[in-house]
């Protein structure tokens, strides 16, 4: 079979299961849901976890936990080569090797509820590979950044911040270089924007943190349209005249909705561009030669995990359905 056919195949095989996303009338349903255990219904309506049943409501996360893992697994068995999808499981490895590592360097002894579904690497080799010291089967900017962390932690630089950032940037290193060369755009593109966006974050809330300039560069994620000389120029500046200074600039509105004097104002920038990131595969998720269909189908799923997620969680604590609707993402369906 060859590589085209193959995306074909994988994208045909996804047309057929996006009937079966979540819809905005259940996502509705849910929030309207007097208990708790009337929205894990409409989970069970739409054979989330495979069907799973739980005779507590509130172990929800499992039915969650299982449909993420259900779906990871699809795309793992199903997504071509040459196109950079396997960069979105990807991620799964880094996130993975976060929760191991800070495993390794304090008392955590469970990290099951930290992880997600394997990626790239067996999950069980992930583990046994980092609490051993020995990353030699791992991709090799993983394995570089590990080595850096032990130095760090060995130098009495125990910070899990650092273990956060030193993946983050060793983890888009990889997705870049992986890229290069990819039979299309749309993916690179997808991962620009998510690196820009982030950064933008990470500018706001090292400034509301009154982080120094030093500590925001050490954050700071190459390989996105925006670099870091632009951010730094804008640090000393207030979150106002930032949004002023960048108006005509393609994240202008990335800026405004930072600058909103609110408290929740980084939440509903999560929201935002969660919203935009899943736009990039929209426009294009009727083209069967390209790799959109199935890229967008995972993150749309894991959109409406999230989502799910998020809604039980706030009816499980009384959130009022006004606060969980400001939070909600769009769909994909």
């Amino acid at each position: 079979m060859t590589q085209n056919s193959s995306l074909e195949f994988a994208n045909a095989r996804i047309k057929s299961l996006e009937n079966n996303l979540l819809t905005a009338d259940k996502i509705t349903r849910m929030v309207d849901s007097v208990t708790l255990d009337e929205a894990v219904k409409i989970l069970a309506e739409s054979n989330y976890g495979g069907g799973m049943g739980i005779d507590n409501p509130r172990l929800f996360d499992r039915i969650l936990r299982a449909e993420e893992k259900s779906v990871t697994e699809f795309i793992c068995s199903l997504m071509p080569e040459g196109y950079g999808v396997e960069c979105f499981v990807l991620r799964n490895d880094y996130h993975n090797a976060k929760a191991f590592v800070k495993a390794k360097y304090s008392s955590i002894s469970d990290t099951n509820i930290m992880l997600k579904p394997s990626g790239t690497v067996d999950i069980e080799k992930l583990q046994e590979g980092i609490m051993s010291d020995n990353y030699n089967a791992f991709p090799e900017n993983m394995k570089k950044a590990l080595e850096e962390i032990d130095l760090a932690f060995v130098n009495n630089n125990r910070s899990p911040r650092k273990i956060d950032v030193m993946l983050d940037r060793a983890m888009f290193v990889d997705i870049f270089g992986r890229l290069i060369g990819s039979k299309t755009g749309i993916i690179k593109q997808y991962f620009i924007k998510l690196a820009d966006l982030t950064n933008i974050a990470t500018m706001i809330r090292s400034k509301r943190a009154n982080m120094t300039l030093k500590s925001f560069e050490e954050s700071f994620i190459n390989g996105g349209a925006l670099e870091y000389s632009a951010l730094a120029a804008l640090y000393e500046m207030n979150v106002e005249s930032i949004a002023e200074a960048m108006r005509y600039n393609d994240y202008a509105q990335a800026f405004a909705r930072l600058s909103e004097d609110r408290n929740d104002a980084l939440v509903k920038y999560e929201v935002y561009m969660d919203n935009a990131l899943l736009s990039v595969f929209k426009a294009e998720r009727h083209n069967m030669f390209s790799p959109a269909p199935i890229a967008g189908y995972y993150l749309g799923k894991l959109t409406e995990i999230k989502v799910a997620r998020l809604i039980l969680v706030c009816i499980n604590n009384n959130v009022e359905k006004s606060v969980i609707r400001q939070r909600l993402r769009e769909l994909y369906a």
